[in-house]
């Protein structure tokens, strides 16, 4: 592995565990209502172009650190639905 590779590998890591923080408080607080939907899509939009960026290319740092962010996103898109759908009042 070239050094260059580890050093990407840190970087997507440390990017990729950067949104874990606000899963796990969205997790905790069961509350989401600071998060807007059109920043999640544009994160999820922009995490798989970077995956199939990844992919076209072959470089694991870029592959493997947005998949682990890509879950981390769906993960916190499902808590605000889940989230948001019960609130008081709230019909769907």
């Amino acid at each position: 592995m070239e050094p260059i590779e580890i050093v990407g590998l840190c970087a997507g890591g440390l990017t990729a565990l950067s949104y874990l923080p606000q899963a796990m408080h969205t997790y905790q607080t069961k509350s989401s209502r600071d998060l807007s939907w059109w920043m999640l899509g544009l994160y999820v939009v922009a995490v798989v172009l970077w995956l199939w960026y990844g992919f076209g290319i072959s470089s694991m740092p870029i592959m493997l650190s947005n998949a682990v962010l890509f879950l981390f996103v769906l993960s916190v898109c499902a808590m605000k639905y889940i989230y948001d759908a019960k609130k008081p009042g709230k019909k769907r």
